[in-house]
Formats: structure tokens, C-alpha cells, sequence
């Protein structure tokens, strides 16, 4: 019996017969990504070479680099899907900047895929804390000197704090 190149391998499952090598060949995909956090945070680049998962701060850049024997290399992030071209030295390349918690979807050719899960950290806002004076003043006149004492911090630092006031009238 003579079934061409798709076998049985289960109830209702189908797969192609090929032979090991055609096989790895088809299916080899190396996915490496450089992690680079945005430039404020003061934290280093990151690699990894085929992850399971990766994590980012919310505007760092994934940049991708996929070895692949594949015509077509295809990536999709966030909804959107870019086709690749082989470059100069034989990888397709691409970046990618991360904005929320998603995954990655490279898929190499008609056969290897990998999903790979991106977890985003936010950024978190400044917090600033106001401790003198500690209640409202009223003055009856005259041009006062009010000391001011605010804290600030933030998960990344910070590089100024200004403050700005109003003056009320009446």
C-alpha cells in the first residue's frame, strides 16, 4: 500500500514522512534576542539564545537575530506580523519595542515555529512626598520665605525634581 509522503500516526492524525535529515533541516531554528533596556533605566543589555520566556521593561527594544536554512522567516508581535529577508551574514534580523505583556511568534518556513511568552514591567511613575511644610500657611502680609522639604524616588532614579506653585490671593 502506497501512502505517499503523509503516514497515520494516530486516530485522525496525520503527519509527513520525511526522512531525519529533511526533517531537522526543516525544523532547526535559532532565535537570539538582545534585551535592550531603555537608556534612562542605567541597566545593561541582555541575550539570550532560544528562550523560554523573556522579560523587558516597558520601552526596551527586543532585537532578534533567527538562523534559519528557511526561504521565509516570518515574526509576530502584538497583532502584527513582518516577513523577514535573509541579511548579509546569512540570519534574519529584526526589532522589535515592547509596550505590554505579549509573545513573540517566529515561524521559520512551512514547518518550525516557536512561540516565545514577553513579559512587560512597567515603568513605574515617580513618588513624591511633600513633608514640610506640613499644613496650609496664611500670612498677613509681607513677602515671607517658606521652606519647602520634598522627597522623591523612583524605581530607575531620578535626574531633577522641580516644583512649582501657586500663589493664592484673598
Amino acid at each position: 500500500l502506497w501512502r505517499g509522503p503523509w503516514s497515520r500516526t494516530g486516530a485522525g492524525v496525520l503527519s509527513r514522512s520525511t526522512s531525519p535529515t529533511n526533517t531537522a533541516d526543516r525544523t532547526r531554528l535559532r532565535v537570539s534576542v538582545a534585551i535592550q533596556p531603555p537608556a534612562y533605566t542605567g541597566l545593561e543589555e541582555t541575550r539570550a539564545v532560544d528562550p523560554e520566556q523573556l522579560q523587558a521593561i516597558e520601552g526596551s527594544a527586543l532585537v532578534l537575530s533567527i538562523d534559519s536554512p528557511a526561504s521565509r522567516v516570518s515574526v509576530e508581535h502584538d497583532g502584527r506580523t513582518r516577513v523577514l529577508a535573509r541579511g548579509a551574514d546569512g540570519t534574519f534580523a529584526d526589532r522589535w519595542q515592547v509596550t505590554k505583556t505579549g509573545y513573540l511568534l517566529v515561524t521559520a518556513g512551512e514547518g518550525a515555529r516557536r512561540t516565545i511568552p514577553v513579559v512587560v514591567s512597567p515603568d513605574a511613575l515617580p513618588a513624591v512626598r511633600l513633608t514640610a511644610p506640613g499644613r496650609d500657611l496664611v500670612y498677613a502680609g509681607g513677602n515671607p520665605r517658606i521652606a519647602f522639604d520634598a522627597r522623591a524616588t523612583d524605581d530607575f532614579g531620578l535626574r531633577s525634581l522641580a516644583l512649582r506653585y501657586t500663589k493664592v490671593t484673598g
